[in-house]
């Protein structure tokens, strides 16, 4: 923990101040990789993706060093990680950051296929909300990525799509877009989600 922002202590006093108003605290939680001072990387170098020359990868547009998603270590890693901060801090659940496909891993041991290990994100988050869910029925998982698979493994999803709005402002402007085209886009994605999944409806 970065003690300049305070201590655990200090922590678990924001969390139980924050419930006495009737608020729940989520952690920011980022799945894609590590930094690339991180001590894991030297303690569980078998949780990261490698490269055809069998160096660890970096993630494409964080450069962060790559997580990878289908592993089995990886997954208990993080189902772990999840179960301690919610028994340790009583928080109520985590949004996800960042967690669309990354690319494939060149591990030559793994038993899996290698592109899985930048698409398992969903399997991954799957894992983790059943965890907190053993311990905390109520637990949320927000995922920032939008669509039918994320609405699948997640009570929440947003869309931080952020580059899309100039664009989206930009067509507007030249007419190319307008307001009765977005609300059948969005239609036709509401349609693609199960039934389970549409807006409104908590999964399972």
């Amino acid at each position: 923990m970065e003690t300049a922002y305070g201590t655990e202590a200090d922590l678990k006093e924001l969390v139980g101040k924050a419930h006495e108003l009737g608020m729940k605290v989520l952690f920011d939680m980022v799945i894609h990789g590590f930094h690339k001072n991180s001590p894991v990387l030297q303690q569980r170098p078998e949780l990261f993706v490698r490269k055809e020359n069998g160096e660890m990868a970096l993630h494409p547009t964080w450069r962060s060093v790559s997580t990878d998603w289908a592993n089995p270590a990886y997954q208990q890693y993080m189902v772990d990680l999840v179960t301690h901060d919610l028994r340790n801090y009583n928080i109520d659940g985590y949004r996800v950051d960042a967690a669309t496909y990354k690319g494939a891993g060149w591990d030559p041991t793994v038993t899996y296929p290698v592109y899985r290990s930048g698409s398992a994100a969903p399997e991954l988050m799957e894992k983790m909300l059943q965890a907190l869910r053993q311990t905390e029925p109520d637990a949320v998982l927000l995922s920032e990525v939008f669509g039918p698979v994320f609405y699948s493994v997640c009570n929440l999803v947003h869309d931080n799509q952020t580059e899309a709005v100039p664009v989206l402002l930009e067509k507007m402007d030249k007419g190319e877009y307008n307001a009765a085209l977005y609300k059948t886009h969005m239609a036709n994605v509401y349609d693609m989600l199960p039934t389970r999944s549409q807006p409104g409806v908590l999964c399972p």
